[in-house]
């Protein structure tokens, strides 16, 4: 009797306040400001660090190396690319025991594994080049690095000129750009990121101080 007197509760409900339905296209929402905003940040960036890398990106052969005149990094960079998809095909099996440094055994542990890298692998395995991967992943992120100077700007109320600013300096590094083989000083996106969450959670500004 409590179950059928509910359920009629549930369905008079129903039916004197029907379900609008907000379904529209392929999306159940519309994108909101803020991620129509975010996208277009990123096409920017994207084109942006296109032309800032094209004399790397555009050479299927070669890698900018800027100021240390020394490709030796960054191909054993590219090779680690390489290294990380070949053995995300057989299930990671035999990760730490890469060709190097032989005899010994569990020889990728002395290296940097670079795990991150793992997002480009199918680009290791449709063209058959790290090259090609590790090229695409610097230009990822550099990108990521411009995305996340936008959104602690927004953390932190500036205004979008401003926020523009940081998204283009955080591309432009210093650190970055003048040590671009060393793709492992290139990343700086997840520590902007760290820290955008930190002040996302905090309940003041004076804690965010």
């Amino acid at each position: 009797i409590l179950w059928s007197g509910y359920r009629w509760q549930i369905m008079s409900t129903m039916v004197q306040y029907p379900r609008e339905n907000t379904r529209s296209g392929p999306f159940r929402r519309p994108l909101t400001q803020e991620t129509r905003l975010l996208v277009k940040v990123a096409l920017t960036f994207l084109v942006f660090c296109c032309l800032l890398l094209k004399g790397t990106l555009f050479n299927a052969d070669s890698i900018d190396t800027k100021s240390t005149q020394s490709s030796t990094v960054a191909y054993f960079n590219a090779w680690t690319v390489g290294w990380n998809a070949d053995r995300l095909k057989v299930g990671l099996r035999g990760y730490w025991n890469s060709p190097i440094f032989f005899p010994a055994e569990d020889t990728f542990a002395f290296s940097e594994p670079q795990p991150a890298t793992l997002l480009v692998a199918p680009i290791v395995w449709a063209s058959g080049s790290p090259l090609v991967a590790y090229k695409v992943w610097l230009l990822l992120c550099l990108v990521a690095n411009g995305l996340a100077g936008v959104l602690i700007s927004r953390r932190l109320g500036y205004q979008k000129p401003t926020q523009w600013v940081a998204g283009f300096s955080m591309i432009l590094l210093p650190m970055s750009q003048q040590r671009i083989d060393v793709i492992q000083l290139v990343p700086v996106w997840g520590i902007l990121w760290f820290y955008s969450c930190l002040l996302y959670t905090s309940p003041s500004p004076r804690d965010r101080g």
